[in-house]
């Protein structure tokens, strides 16, 4: 049941990380691109898809506020 459940959360994941890559205005689009560049598009969408599952609002319940692409 375990490996069933890692198996689709890690598709959600991953869809979401790539329409945030897509995404113009917004942090994770920005950090997809930067990655992107440096690793490739498969690693970054990995990467994205594990700053998304560890957004604050995961973490502490508190409303999400997007960084905005000029954080880094």
């Amino acid at each position: 049941m375990q490996r069933g459940l890692n198996k689709w959360l890690r598709s959600t994941l991953t869809e979401a990380a790539k329409a945030a890559g897509r995404s113009r205005q917004t942090y994770p689009g920005t950090r997809y691109r930067r990655l992107a560049r440096r690793i490739g598009r498969n690693k970054a969408t990995i990467a994205v898809a594990h700053s998304i599952l560890t957004i604050r609002l995961l973490r502490d319940g508190g409303a999400y506020r997007d960084l905005g692409p000029g954080h880094l």
